[in-house]
């Protein structure tokens, strides 16, 4: 095995590593994706069935949208930039929301 060849096998085993290391996070989250799901659906069900109606609903979940998206404008969070996909997201996160991509503390805006 020449130079070449133990560096592609190097390569490729860290490649497989990085990928099952990858999948398992997204399979994370997709259970708690499913699981918020539920319990989205289950507190719906509990606010309709305790006379709550739908357009009310809906106007509360159009109230907190708003106050979020007010908070994200007037928050002064520090930027981290993917290094993969290139989104800009908070610093508090480790991985990239969008592309699951690796945050480095050193491309911190």
């Amino acid at each position: 095995m020449d130079n070449y060849d133990f560096f592609q096998h190097g390569h490729d085993e860290k490649h497989i590593s990085e990928k099952k290391v990858s999948h398992a996070q997204v399979q994370r989250l997709q259970d708690r994706l499913d699981s918020l799901t539920h319990v989205c659906s289950e507190l719906y069900e509990f606010l309709i069935e305790s006379g709550i109606t739908q357009p009310a609903i809906l106007k509360k979940l159009q109230q907190a949208e708003e106050c979020r998206n007010h908070r994200k404008e007037s928050s002064v969070d520090y930027l981290a930039e993917c290094m993969d996909c290139g989104k800009k997201l908070a610093a508090r996160h480790n991985y990239c929301i969008h592309c699951g991509g690796k945050l480095l503390k050193d491309f911190l805006l």
